[in-house]
Parts: C-alpha cells; sequence; structure tokens
C-alpha cells in the first residue's frame, strides 16, 4: 500500500478506508472526448454525505468548473459488504494540490444524488466499522 498524507481539510466526520472507486466526469456546460475516460482511484475516508478520493487529478481547465459544481462526478464505490458497487453523482467540494511525482491529488466529494438502497448499504457498512447509527 502506498503512502499517502492526508490533506487536513474536512467538512465531515467519516472513517478511514481503502476502497476502489471508478469515475467519470460528467457535465453539461461542455464537450470532451476526455468525459468518456474511466478513472481508478481509491477512496481513502467515507461518510454518509461524501468520501476523500485520492486519483488522478482532473484537467487542469477542468478544475474551476469542478469548483462551481458545473462538472459532477459519477462514481461507483466498491465496498465489500456490497454484491454490486455503489453508485452516486458526487459534487467536487475541494481538490488538495497535485503530487507531481505520483500524478494523483485529492478531492473532497459531497453526493449528490444516491438512491435510497445505496444510502442504506452505505449506512450499514458504516455502521459495521464505527457502530455508529
Amino acid at each position: 500500500m502506498e503512502t499517502r498524507k492526508e490533506p487536513e481539510n474536512k467538512s465531515f466526520d467519516r472513517i478511514r478506508t481503502d476502497h476502489a472507486v471508478r469515475f467519470k466526469f460528467l457535465t453539461k456546460e461542455f464537450t470532451d472526448p476526455r468525459l468518456a475516460e474511466i478513472r481508478e482511484g481509491t477512496a481513502v475516508a467515507l461518510a454518509k454525505d461524501g468520501l476523500l478520493l485520492w486519483a488522478p487529478p482532473p484537467p487542469p481547465e477542468w478544475t474551476s468548473d469542478m469548483l462551481r459544481a458545473r462538472v459532477y462526478l459519477g462514481i461507483n464505490l466498491v465496498l465489500p459488504t456490497l454484491p454490486n458497487p455503489l453508485k452516486a453523482l458526487a459534487r467536487v467540494a475541494w481538490i488538495e494540490s497535485v503530487d507531481n511525482d505520483r500524478q494523483r491529488c485529492y478531492y473532497g466529494l459531497r453526493f449528490q444524488e444516491i438512491d435510497d438502497e445505496a444510502k442504506l448499504a452505505l449506512q450499514s457498512f458504516l455502521s459495521q466499522k464505527t457502530g455508529i447509527w
């Protein structure tokens, strides 16, 4: 497992995790062939309202649109207690500066859309890990 320095800015209670995430950037604001790319990262922290994603950075010209909620992330989060990935639409709350050596950065994500079944599955997973809820 690679060593990461986790950023200090956080806006929700969370548990540390190490779960695979597949994601795509989604927007109606512009077209770009890179929007079709499926990317991979790791959820290094998870909460009922969002997650901390360690993944390749976005194209630099998209950063402003991401922070203004014009570009979202469609995510598939793999949890060991679920037979299928948890699917959600997430808004980027913040992006930590890029680690140029590893070409990775942190994304602070907040769930915007997540169906009731996925919410319950996430809540159950979190309660198993924390004893809360």
